[in-house]
This record gives structure tokens, C-alpha cells and sequence, in this order.
């Protein structure tokens, strides 16, 4: 594991780490302090989370079933880790996950951005949810709040992105890639 202080990285084996590669998701639970990372397994997602001293793998008796390139990130007004979506046996699916540190929940809302798979989801404070956009050839945005999915009117959208990354800074929203 390679920590950063603001200056330097250090190295450190952690055993008991698992093998994370360019298919797992990662979000930061604020709710408990930890780090969660998501990665397709056999049948379901696998979850590991660590906490700055050790690793937990989180088994769950259910869940989203396994898939690559879903969206993923932590919904503070929720206090729980939102997956969106991704690919399973070539199709882009369109189901919402809830995690909240034990328990997966499928968030069913009013209507959905449909299919997608390599969308970008990050927390905006200013608009109070989760905002989705893009993915395969989608150029459309939308807002979770609670479990109900919002279309978002925008303008100037760009081109068609997938595997892009949304963040939050302090004028909005900045997407990349």
C-alpha cells in the first residue's frame, strides 16, 4: 500500500491486502473512515474496505451481481456507497446499489438513466446528490437524491465519454477524460 503525506510517498506490505487492479472502483466512506473497493468476483461484487491500519473483505449474502466498469461513490446525505450500472456478459446494465457497510441494498427510484457502463458519479454539495453522466454513448446527466433518479437540462454538454471521472471542486462539477 503506498501512502502519500503531502510530500512523500511511503510503502508498506500489507497482509491480507487483496489483489486490486484497473477493474476495481473506489470510494471514500466519510460516514465510517474508510476507504471501499469494489471488484467484480465469481458471481457477486467483492468489497474490501480498508481503514488506514488493515483490510476488511466484506462478504454479503447478497448484492449487485458481478460486472466491470460501474459507476461508484459515496453519498454523504445517505451515509452509504452508490454503484451504478456497469457490464455483465457484454450488456450495460442499469440497476442502482446501495452499500452501507454491511448490507447492499437495490435502490429502485422513479425513472432511470437506463444502461450504462464506464459512467462517472461523483457527490455535488451544491446540488445536494449524486450527479451521473455519460458512459458508453451517453452525453445526458442525472442527479440521485434519496433513491430517486432526475434528469439534469444542461447545456454545452460534451461529446460522448466513458470511462471519464467527475469530481467535485468549487465551482461545480469538473469531468475529465
Amino acid at each position: 500500500v503506498g501512502r502519500w503525506d503531502g510530500a512523500r510517498w511511503s510503502w508498506s506490505l500489507q497482509l491480507g491486502a487483496p489483489e486490486l487492479d484497473a477493474r476495481t472502483r473506489f470510494a471514500f466512506d466519510a460516514h465510517r473512515g474508510r476507504i471501499v473497493a469494489l471488484q467484480p468476483g465469481p458471481a457477486m461484487v467483492e468489497v474490501h474496505e480498508w481503514d488506514g491500519a488493515q483490510w476488511w473483505s466484506l462478504p454479503a449474502a447478497t448484492g449487485p451481481t458481478t460486472r466491470t466498469e460501474p459507476a461508484f461513490a459515496f453519498d454523504p446525505t445517505a451515509d452509504r456507497c452508490v454503484l451504478y450500472g456497469g457490464t455483465a456478459g457484454g450488456s450495460a446494465l442499469g440497476d442502482c446499489w446501495g452499500w452501507d457497510g454491511s448490507t447492499w441494498t437495490l435502490l429502485s427510484g422513479n425513472a432511470t438513466p437506463g444502461p450504462r457502463s464506464g459512467a462517472a458519479l461523483a457527490f455535488a454539495q451544491t446540488l445536494g446528490g449524486l450527479m451521473l453522466y455519460g458512459g458508453d454513448a451517453s452525453t445526458t446527466t442525472w442527479r440521485l437524491a434519496g433513491a430517486s433518479w432526475h434528469a439534469v437540462a444542461t447545456a454545452h454538454a460534451p461529446a460522448p465519454r466513458a470511462r471519464a471521472l467527475l469530481v467535485q471542486d468549487p465551482l461545480g462539477m469538473l469531468l475529465c477524460g
